[in-house]
């Protein structure tokens, strides 16, 4: 009976594999930092650039059919200190026609996000971020946990719909980053209409691509005080029509009624810009800026907030075929209040890096570093102790020594 059992599982096995592919991927990257100053004392530890603990490990499974008219995607992390978590993605999909693809689930949907990524935004990032890297020019939309809806009717032309069915974000749980359900409770019509994302994005040849899309208001952080925020506006363009050139530039606008402006400090408009260039083959420069715009004045503070601004500028450098340098410096600026600047004791905050990565084979480097902030800025993780209200170490210069392992598969 066994012999049996096991023919047959070998037998439904091939018959799978010659119908459909499974494959599996990762991407990792974690730096370890021995010696770091966060502004209180000399600590040590280990972190994601993105901070949240340090995932040193991942398993990236998809499926698709052979017609690939169908599949999934999934995946499992595994940090140091927090043990095994979900990924990613975690999604069902299916293309009746080449023009319509259905997906239940959730995507760590980056197709509209508008990016330029360097330097330390690689390494351990510095707590002076306005915008992100990832984002910078364009939001990360359709990437919440529900139906999403890809139709590409022509070539070069993609339109989005992404409309989430999960409840609301345990109140206490909001840094764990899992969805969970309101009380088992279905999501109600107007909130999976109010909270849905839409984008549509067109590519002009190789010229370059243009986008708009909508954000709605996040469920993930839904309470009666924010039922008056409709959501966000982005728009971006990005150019490819130089030769070793990109350019991206792209603006926000808030979308909300005067209730909610007059108890928030509304951020009206965020503009931003970004560009890297390819000089040589062994030399790149990258470029970017931006500022957000608030109100004028919200009632519940009576507070006028200028606006906030940020720069950075960033330079890779191929010493030898294994052997690279990369650097950059980085500030924000930030806008005075009436009662004082939004940080403490009024300081803006820079940032640098210095780092050497050793390539090794195809998919993976090593790298050490030297990254330091200034006015108390500090780092993510395990390196920032350092809190606004904490007046001994808000103007400390904090610096940390960054050891990078980054792996692909």
């Amino acid at each position: 009976m066994k012999k049996l059992i096991g023919t047959v599982a070998v037998a439904a096995l091939i018959a799978t594999a010659a119908f459909a592919e499974i494959s599996m991927g990762a991407w990792l990257r974690v730096l370890a930092a021995p010696v770091a100053y966060d502004g209180d004392g000399i600590v040590s530890g280990m972190t994601n650039s993105w901070g949240w603990g340090a995932r040193v490990a991942r398993v990236d499974i998809n499926g698709v059919s052979e017609d690939e008219k169908v599949g999934f995607s999934m995946g499992v992390f595994n940090d140091a200190y927090k043990g095994l978590s979900m990924g990613d993605n975690y999604v069902i999909w299916a293309k009746p026609w080449d023009f319509l693809k259905v997906s239940f689930g959730k995507w760590d949907y980056t197709t509209f996000r508008g990016d330029l990524c360097y330097g330390s935004w690689n390494w351990i990032r510095p707590n002076n971020w306005i915008f992100n890297d990832e984002g910078l020019t364009f939001d990360q939309i359709g990437n919440q946990n529900g139906i999403q809806l890809e139709i590409t009717p022509i070539e070069g032309l993609l339109v989005m719909w992404n409309l989430p069915l999960h409840g609301a974000w345990k109140e206490d749980d909001k840094c764990s980053h899992e969805w969970v359900l309101d009380n088992g409770k279905f999501t109600p019509v107007k909130d999976m209409l109010r909270y849905s994302d839409a984008g549509v994005k067109y590519t002009i040849g190789s010229i370059g691509t243009i986008k708009a899309g909508w954000e709605g208001q996040n469920a993930s952080y839904d309470d009666d005080n924010d039922k008056n925020k409709y959501g966000d506006v982005n728009v971006a363009f990005d150019l490819t029509a130089v030769d070793k050139l990109y350019v991206t530039v792209g603006a926000k606008i808030g979308i909300a009624n005067s209730d909610y402006k007059e108890n928030k400090d509304f951020e009206l408009l965020k503009v931003a810009l970004g560009a890297n260039y390819q000089i040589l083959d062994n030399l790149k420069v990258s470029a970017s800026f931006g500022l957000r715009t608030f109100q004028t004045k919200y009632t519940a503070s009576d507070v006028t907030h200028k606006p906030d601004f940020q720069f950075g500028v960033g330079v890779d450098v191929g010493l030898t075929d294994s052997l690279s340098l990369t650097a950059d410096f980085r500030g924000v600026l930030y806008g005075d209040r009436e009662e004082g600047n939004i940080t403490a004791d009024g300081k803006n905050q820079f940032s640098f890096l210095v780092g050497v990565q050793y390539n090794m084979s195809s998919n993976g480097y090593i790298g050490i570093g030297f990254q330091g902030t200034t006015n108390g800025c500090g780092f993510p993780g395990s390196f920032n102790a350092y809190k606004p209200e904490d007046k001994e170490t808000s103007n400390a210069f904090c610096f940390a020594v960054p050891i990078a392992i980054s792996c692909w598969f």
